[in-house]
C-alpha cells in the first residue's frame, strides 16, 4: 500500500470530522486492543485451507434467490454475487421494485465503491466504509486470504459461543507504517473486521464490521453476516445460506444456488 496516498486520503477523512470530533473522542472509539493477545495467524491459515482445500481461488460468481426486508417493505428476488479478487466486488439484486447494485473495488492503493438504488441513479460510497471486506458473501476471498499481507494485523481473542456453537474469534485491521497515531486510530476504526471461526472445522461461521454514517464517522452501525449449509464445489466450502443483519435487523437472507469459480 502507498503511504503517501493513504496519509492524504485519511488526511482528508481526519479535517472532515476533526471540527466537529475532538481527537480524544475519536481515539475512545477507536481500535485500542491490548497488546498480549496472540496472532490469529495459526487459526486463519487452518480457516483457508479448510475453505479451499489448497486451490488457489482467483474470483467467483454465485446466483441465487435473495429476501430483502427494509423496514416493513420485504421482497424476494433474484441476486448475482461476483467477486474478481480480494477487495473487490460487484453485487446485483432483481427485486419486484428494480434492480438495486454495489461495486467495490480498490484503486491506488484505497478502496472505492458505488451503489445504486431503485431510481437507477449511481452513487459513490463514502470511502471510509470500503475498508471492510468488500467479499462478505464468500470467506474464500475475505481478508483471511491475505493473511500474507504484512499491513493486516490478525489477532486471536480466544474461544467463546457463538451461533449455538464455540468458535475462535479471529480480529483483523489493517495499519500501515509512517502514519501518526491518530491516523492509525482512524483506519483501524474503519477497517476492523471479525470472524468467528467454528472450533472443530475452523471453517467461518460468522463476520460483523461496523459501517458509519456517510458524514459521521463515530456514528457506527453494526453489521452480522451468518454463514450456514456449507458445501464443497470443486474442492472448495461455499456457504449456501447467507443471512445480512445490519444494527440487530436481518436485511438480506440469501440462498445461493448456483457457483462458478476461477483458480
Amino acid at each position: 500500500m502507498c503511504v503517501k496516498h493513504v496519509q492524504s486520503r485519511l488526511l482528508v477523512t481526519v479535517l472532515s470530522f476533526a471540527l466537529a470530533t475532538p481527537l480524544q473522542s475519536l481515539a475512545a472509539d477507536a481500535h485500542n486492543k491490548p497488546q498480549n493477545y496472540p496472532s490469529g495467524l495459526s487459526w486463519v491459515m487452518q480457516a483457508m485451507a479448510a475453505l479451499t482445500g489448497g486451490n488457489s481461488v482467483t474470483s467467483v460468481t454465485e446466483s441465487g434467490t435473495v429476501t430483502r426486508t427494509l423496514g416493513g417493505d420485504q421482497q424476494q428476488g433474484s441476486i448475482t454475487l461476483q467477486s474478481p479478487g480480494l477487495m473487490a466486488n460487484q453485487i446485483s439484486l432483481s427485486l419486484p421494485r428494480g434492480t438495486l447494485s454495489e461495486t467495490r473495488s480498490w484503486q491506488n492503493s484505497l478502496p472505492a465503491g458505488t451503489w445504486t438504488g431503485f431510481d437507477g441513479v449511481q452513487h459513490p460510497m463514502a470511502q471510509h466504509n470500503c475498508w471492510t471486506d468488500a467479499v462478505w458473501f464468500f470467506p474464500a476471498l475475505s481478508l483471511l486470504a491475505d493473511y500474507a499481507d504484512p499491513n493486516l494485523v490478525f489477532t486471536d481473542l480466544g474461544q467463546q459461543q457463538y451461533q449455538g456453537g464455540s468458535v475462535e474469534h479471529i480480529q483483523v485491521y489493517r495499519t500501515v507504517s509512517g502514519l501518526s497515531q491518530y491516523d492509525l486510530q482512524v483506519l483501524a476504526m474503519m477497517s476492523t473486521v471479525d470472524y468467528y471461526l467454528d472450533s472443530q472445522t475452523a471453517l467461518p461461521v460468522g463476520m460483523a464490521f461496523s459501517t458509519h454514517a456517510d458524514n459521521d464517522l463515530n456514528v457506527g452501525i453494526p453489521v452480522v453476516l451468518v454463514f450456514t449449509g456449507y458445501t464443497s464445489v470443486s474442492g472448495v466450502q461455499v456457504p449456501m445460506q447467507v443471512v445480512k443483519v445490519v444494527n440487530g435487523t436481518t436485511v438480506l437472507q440469501i440462498s445461493v444456488a448456483n457457483v462458478s469459480l476461477s483458480y
